[in-house]
Order: structure tokens, then sequence, then C-alpha cells
């Protein structure tokens, strides 16, 4: 039986690594008594990645149906060998799963079983679910991608759901018949099927090491051209896979953004990128000059405040006495002492600096405010600084305490947060310094302008019937919103299309809308708005020219190589496409390969309207039926034109490069046998997520990893001598297999050889002696006492040898498990002996 276990194991740790069509899919069937063992202290079954067949031995797995929730059913598979992650949807598929005279309903729940603490930790737990008729598959999705341990098993619980108590519950498992096939289509376009058997039961999911994962966020996609979007789509799932779709950016340099107008600053942000857009930022300036705000009163001081920028405007203040003399801004000598000034005439001993904040600065809604402010010329103890504004009054600190950067500095600081019904526009705040006898006031006007940045990209030109694609970008102070925003197609005033478009983690959006032939012709709006939880909002709008029939010929794209058909990873090819257009070649088109793994390869024009390059598939490409997709775009004089064409391809797994070196010197008969092992790809390449096994004589070797490559070694039997023949056979975690068979030469034992058994044997000897000594000096020994102490200690070196035979022959334990068993029955052990000791005196 653990012969078995061990065989099928291995096995599995192979076969589960590899999906007939992804390399991320691992299959696992149910298995009955021919896979069983005790797990947390029950009969439990293994799943097995090796499908039943019609020697395998049929059985029932059976329960009576009781009122409430239970388990009639559970399933373990082997231990993962490396780190993993299982994601995206669990299938469960049965062909013969009843119930009789019964109203139960079934789940399945799939866990992670934890090695040292014996732990079930779910993964994903199905909804409660009729009992099939027939064969039939199930799903469950795991919302977030789950990482498995190494050394950590899967798990597989089947429970039932009764009102009351009634019928009994029957699983089919590994039923043998003398022809037929169970076959399982599975919802994903995947096949499996189990030759010879008629009641069967499988489990498949997406499993994966960390290092196969495409990629986790759209960052890890990038392929370096700045004319591509790059995307990940699943992150952080075995399902992971990077898009790259092509993108004309909306200009390359500020002199395109220029609208004409000379109330906008234009400029190109991102130029030459996907996301490249033409910021045109209106303001009105109001004043650029004290003499440009005079109202002809004498009675009135007029100033621009924030002069010559966009939020400047005009302040005519009553003035009083000498204030009205001149209304020159900071002029000194005008009996004021203005902000910036420095005019010891004008300034007297008190005043107020204001610290931090430049001319012409702005705050969004949400944004703090801080204030600093230096009184200066004060002979007496300043005892308060106020500001007053929009936010009400507040009194700055000197303490040292946040805002504050250090107390008793002389800067006294506060923090104003912009609440979100703060107006829009310029806020005076005054400032106010005062000792006990003295005073200084100072007013300064703060902008509050609450808009966040946002760009779209639109076509030119649209033929109807045609489909407008929309992009653009969110940002708030050139960091991105992961926000929503409301875009609306118009025409006229009227509404053709209104949607909320997801912005991502990036700050992009992309919407899409297929017009019709009814739709109207002309000049489309197209605007997009965005409200942050702060109030800060953005709206920017494009015009697309909307024309009947075709705006441009059709382009075409015509796959001259690879021909369709098989193609193995690590395989080079040449890629050749030829670019027309109304049947004639075009010129200086961006021409681009995208794999099945979405590495995008630029290809050169060779030719007339020809283009090629060369495409490496990698050893971790995705099996099966899969698409190389080429990409064109075309740059016309309002617009740039795109067309792609796709070669249906079959993936097939590369074979890898097996080493295998006998160390002859070790390979005699008693002795530890060892054989080194290398993997590498056809390339060369190390591989480093390989799984080995070794087996001679039908026995399997322990295999460890060192350095690059492997280290396979048994105790090779006393009887071994002669040819054995070794077969090894590796894969890694993408479905990549190779093999090699040596023979190699077993020569005869050393005069000493180590040997298990010999030792068990020559031990219980020793202590039959022992106790036959023991026995004949202490006859006044309790003979009952000492025959149950002799017994357990029989039976604790019986448990021990067992213990040695499982963990040093037979690979069925892991060292922690082995030791402390170890340490637990020799502690047992020497008790016993001490007590015999105690007798003997």
């Amino acid at each position: 039986m653990n012969r078995r276990i061990l065989c099928c194991a291995v096995f599995l740790l192979l076969v589960s690594l590899l999906g007939n069509v992804s390399a991320t899919s691992a299959i696992y069937w149910l298995r009955g008594s021919d896979v069983a063992a005790r797990f947390e202290g029950t009969e439990a079954y293994f799943m097995s990645g090796t499908p039943p067949n019609a020697s395998s031995t049929g059985t029932i797995v059976a329960a009576e149906v009781s009122g409430g929730t239970h388990e009639f059913g559970r399933w373990y598979s082997v231990a993962f060998p490396q780190d993993s992650i299982v994601s995206n949807e669990v299938f469960f598929w049965v062909n013969k799963l009843s119930q009789g005279n019964g109203n139960a309903r079934f789940r399945f729940t799939l866990y992670e079983f934890v090695a040292d603490s014996r732990e079930s930790r779910e993964i994903v737990q199905s909804e409660w679910l009729d009992f099939p008729a027939g064969e039939k598959e199930f799903k469950a999705e795991i919302l977030e991608p789950y990482a498995i341990s190494k050394g950590n098993r899967l798990k597989l619980a089947l429970d039932y759901n009764a009102v009351e108590a009634g019928g009994e519950i029957r699983l089919v498992l590994d039923e043998s018949t003398g022809f037929g096939v169970s076959v399982w289509n599975v919802s994903n376009n995947q096949t499996y099927s189990a030759s010879g058997v008629a009641g069967t039961a499988a489990l498949l999911v997406n499993s994966c090491t960390e290092s196969a994962i495409a990629c986790t966020t759209d960052a890890y996609c990038d392929d370096g051209l700045a004319l591509t979007l790059d995307r990940c789509e699943n992150p952080g799932s075995c399902a992971a896979e990077c898009v790259a779709e092509t993108c004309t950016p909306e200009c390359t340099s500020n002199a395109q953004c220029d609208d004409k107008s000379y109330l906008t600053i234009d400029v190109c942000e991102n130029s030459g990128k996907c996301d490249a857009a033409c910021s045109n930022n209106e303001c009105s300036v109001s004043c650029s000059s004290d003499t440009e705000c005079s109202d002809g009163l004498p009675s009135t001081l007029d100033q621009c405040i924030n002069a010559g920028t966009c939020f400047a405007f005009c302040e005519n203040r009553v003035c009083v006495g000498e204030e009205c003399d001149s209304v020159a801004r900071n002029e000194c000598g005008n009996g004021l002492c203005e902000f910036n000034e420095a005019c010891s005439a004008d300034c007297n001993e008190t005043t107020i600096e204001l610290l931090g904040v430049k001319e012409g600065e702005y705050f969004l809604r949400g944004e703090q405010i801080i204030i600093e402010a230096k009184p200066v010329g004060f002979t007496k103890v300043v005892e308060r600084v106020n500001a007053e504004g929009f936010f009400g009054e507040l009194e700055l600190k000197d303490n040292g305490r946040s805002p504050d950067k250090k107390a008793s500095d002389g800067i006294y600081t506060a923090a104003v947060e912009i609440a979100s019904e703060t107006m829009q526009g310029v806020h005076a705040v005054t400032l106010t310094s005062e000792s006990a006898s003295e005073k200084a006031e100072l007013v300064k006007y703060y902008v509050v302008w609450p808009f966040l940045e946002a760009t779209i990209d639109v076509p030119l030109q649209l033929s109807r019937g045609g489909v407008l694609r929309v992009s653009g970008t969110l940002n708030k102070r050139g960091v991105p919103l992961d926000e929503q925003v409301s875009l609306r197609i118009s025409s006229a005033g009227k509404t053709i299309e209104s949607s909320s478009v997801e912005v991502n983690q990036y700050g992009w959006f992309f919407f899409s809308y297929r017009s019709s032939q009814l739709d109207p012709i002309g000049k489309w709006g197209v605007s997009v708005r965005a409200l942050d939880k702060e109030g800060n909002e953005a709206l920017i709008e494009k015009e697309v020219i909307v024309v009947s029939g075709q705006a441009s010929s059709e382009i075409t794209v015509e796959v001259l190589e690879p021909a369709a058909g098989e193609i193995e990873r690590g395989e080079e090819l040449i890629a050749r496409v030829k670019v027309l257009e109304e049947g004639e070649a075009v010129e200086g088109a961006i021409v681009k390969a995208l794999t099945p793994l979405r590495e995008t390869i630029a290809l050169k024009e060779v030719a007339a309207g020809v283009y090629e390059g060369k495409i490496f598939l990698s050893f971790r490409e995705p099996l099966g039926e899969q698409r190389l997709i080429f990409i064109v775009s075309v740059s016309g004089e309002n617009e740039a034109r795109q067309a792609e064409s796709q070669q249906e391809i079959v993936v097939q797994p590369s074979k890898l490069l097996v080493g295998v070196d006998v160390e002859e010197e070790s390979m005699k008969a008693g002795q530890n046998g060892i054989a080194r092992i290398s993997i590498n790809y056809a390339n060369g390449e190390p591989v480093e997520n390989a799984v080995v096994s070794v087996e001679g004589n039908g026995k399997e070797f322990e295999v460890r990893r060192e350095g690059h490559g492997f280290v396979a070694s048994r105790q090779l039997g006393a009887d071994e001598r002669g040819t054995i023949s070794l077969v090894v056979e590796a894969m890694d975690s993408f479905g990549n297999e190779g093999k090699k068979e040596v023979e190699a030469e077993v020569g005869a034992a050393p005069l000493f050889v180590f040997s298990w058994g010999a030792f068990l044997l020559v031990l219980a000897v020793l202590a039959g002696i022992v106790l036959a000594i023991w026995a004949s000096r202490f006859v006044f020994l309790s003979f009952k006492g000492r025959e149950e102490l002799v017994e357990k200690e029989q039976l604790l070196l019986k448990e021990i040898s067992e213990l040695q035979k499982r963990y040093f022959q037979k690979h069925l334990m892991k060292s922690k498990e082995y030791y402390d068993l170890m340490n637990k029955y020799e502690n047992e052990l020497n008790s016993i002996r001490q007590q015999l000791k105690r007798e003997k005196k």
C-alpha cells in the first residue's frame, strides 16, 4: 500500500504541473482505496494527477444522511514542492454522485492543509448545490490569488446539508468497465479522460509558481515602446497576461497644442507617449500693474493683487490720511509697510513676515495651507499671533508641535484645511501679531482653484458606423486618481451616448462607442467630467468630425510567415507580413507582433509593404491553440489608421535536456548510491524550477537540489549487485518535460555494509541478551510488572524500527515529523528503562 501511495504521489507531483492547454491548469482525480492514507486521525483519500483505469479498485464513498451539515468525503494532494499560487476559477466534476430518497444538498470546499500545524485554511467554498442526475461540472471562483507555502497540500472536502435524516449519499470512484471512457469536457475548453472507467470525479485548479505569473500590475507589462498602452489582465493570478494596444499620441510638441488664444497656457504633456495630451489652461489676467486698477478716486488705494498671474485682481481700498498720498504698490515713502517691502521709511519696528507662500500659488479643496508668520521688530514678548479668513479665526503656535517645525524659533505656524464647500476664487487672510503694547497686521491673499487635471484622446475623424474610441487620464496634482468619470457624446446639444467609466490605478480610462448609420454626421462633442470626494472637478471636451461612408480606404494585413501549425517553445520564428491599401503596398507603417505571452516585437520594412522580424517563443508560452497578433498603424494627414491580423498556431512544450552523472565509487551494494543530474532548456539555460524523479530497479531515489542541479541518492540493497537502469524524468512548472535512461554497474558490497535490517536484528538480539541477564539476576522482581515493562519496551523498539524504515528507506516522512516522533519514543523508552533499573535495586 505504501509503495503504491509513493508512486502515485511522485507521478502527481509531475502531472499536476501540466494542463492540456495552459501550463497553469492542474488536474486532480479523486481516487478511492487504491490511493488512501490516514490524515487528521481518520481514513482519507488522495487526489492524483494520474487518472484511474480499468485495473483500478472500485470504491464507493457513502454516508447515511443525518439532519444538519456533515462531511462525507475528504481528499489530499501531495505536498507542493515550492511556494505556489492558486487563482481564478476552480472546477469540480462528477459522473456518479447521487442521493437516494433524500432532500440533501452538497458543496465542495478547497483548503490549504498546513504541514506543520495540521491546520486547514479555506481557499474557496462553493454554494450549496443540488445532487446531479448524471455527470455535471460545478464551479467556484477564488476572488483573490491565494499563496500556498512549500510543503503544504491541497485538501478537498465534500459536505452535505439536510433538513432531516433519511436516505444515503453515494459517490462512486475508480469504477472500472471493460470498454468506454469517462470524458470531462471542461467549460474552459480543456478535455480530460479516464479510459476503462465508468465512475470517477475530478478537480481542476489554476496553479502556478510566483515566478510563472506574467504580471501583477500594468507596470510589469511595459514593453519599452512609447506608442503602446500596456496593461495587465488578471493581475497577480495564474491567468495573468500582458496586453499591449497601439496608440497615436495627440501631440509631440507644444506648438501642436497652440489654440491661438492668448488667455491659455498651451502645453503638450507627456510628449511622444501614448498619454500625450494638449493642456490648454484658460485664464484671464485681470491686471498686470497697480495703474491698471485705478478707479480715478483719490480716496482709494488702488492695487493689483497677484499682478500678472491668472489669479490677478484689483483692490480699491478706501485710504486714510497719508495713505492717500500715493497709490503705488511697494513704493518706499508712501507710509505703508506692504508685503515684501524693504523700506525703513515705511516699515517701522513692528511688522510680520509671511513665509513659505509664493505669488500665484493656488490650493485645491481638501489640501492644507501651512501658514507661517514671523513677527519682526517687537520689543516685548509676542503674546499672540492670529490668522483670520475664510476658515474663521485661529491662533498660530511656536511650540514645536506639528505643523510647527521648531519651538521658540520666532516662527508661528498653523494648518488650515480647505473644506469642500470653500468657494472658488481669491480669499483674503489677515495676520495679526500682538504684544502687551505693540501690534502688527498683514493681509495676504490665497487662491482656491478646485480643478483636477484631465486629458482625453479622440480621433479627428470618424466614419459613421465605425467605433469611436475615447481614452484619457485623470490626475490630481500629477497623481493618478482611481475614480469614475462621466463621459458624454453629443451632437447639436443632443446626447448620443453617456456612461460612467472606471479610471484605473494609473489614472487611465478607456471607452468605445460603435456608431450606427442613423447617427448624425458633422461635429460631435466628447466631454469628460470628474468630481473627487473633496469637491474638486475636471471638465474637458473635444470635437470629432463624423462623416458618412468610409473616411479612408481599408488597410489589409497579409501574414506571409510563419505558417499555421505546431511550433515548439524555444523556437525562433521569422515573422513576415505584407501591408496593403486598395491592393497597393503601404510603406512607412509601424508594424508590431505580439506573442501569446504578449511580448511585443517590432517588425522592420524589408521591401515595399513587406515587414519582417524575429520572434522567439519563450519556454513559458501558454500551450495549445494560441495566436500571433500583428498590429499595423499607418499615419495619415489627419489621423492614424490601424489594422490587425492573426495567425493561429499550436504551441508545443519544449524538451528539457537531462544530464546524468553517476558516481561510480558510490554504486556498491549496501551503500548510498549517488547520481548528479542537470536539467537545462534547449538553449543551455538551467531550469531553476524543475521537479525531478529518479527510479532504479523499480525503487525511487531521494532527489534534492544542489546549486543549479540535483543530487539523487538511495540506499542500495545488498542483493542489487549487477546492472541497474536509472530512469530520470523532469518537468518544469510550465509543462516542458524531459527523460533520460542510463545504466550503471553496482559492484560487490564492501566488507562492512550498513543495513537497517541487520542493525535492527542485532539490536533485537542484544536486547534479548540484556533481558535474559536481567531476568537471571533479579529473581525477586515482580514477574507481572517486569513483563509489562518489557512488553512496552519491545513495542517501542518495533515502532522505532518502523519509523526509521518510513523515513530512511521509503521517504514517506518529513524530517521534522521524524525527529519529533523519535524524541517522543526515546523519552518513553528511557522512562521504561529507568523503571526497570529501580526494580533492579
